[in-house]
């Protein structure tokens, strides 16, 4: 099962709102804020790589306040 890490960053403000959009994402098993360059780390699981990358761009970075992410994919 492919698993990506997400680091992402925030408009001001927006942390406690975009982790309660990650965690209603099914995908999404976990997100912390984080202090330092990016706001957020989130740890995404899918079936397949295209099913991972089709969240991560369609789902996490169309959330509301997300300004830009950075996405790990695990091997």
């Amino acid at each position: 099962m492919p698993k990506a890490f997400v680091l992402i960053n925030v408009e001001l403000d927006g942390g406690r709102e975009v982790i309660d959009g990650l965690e209603a994402i099914e995908e999404v098993k976990e997100a912390y804020p984080l202090y330092g360059v990016y706001d957020i780390i989130a740890s995404v699981e899918a079936a397949t790589e295209q099913e991972l990358k089709d969240i991560i761009g369609q789902k996490i970075r169309s959330l509301d306040k997300v300004r830009s992410t950075m996405t790990m994919i695990a091997m």
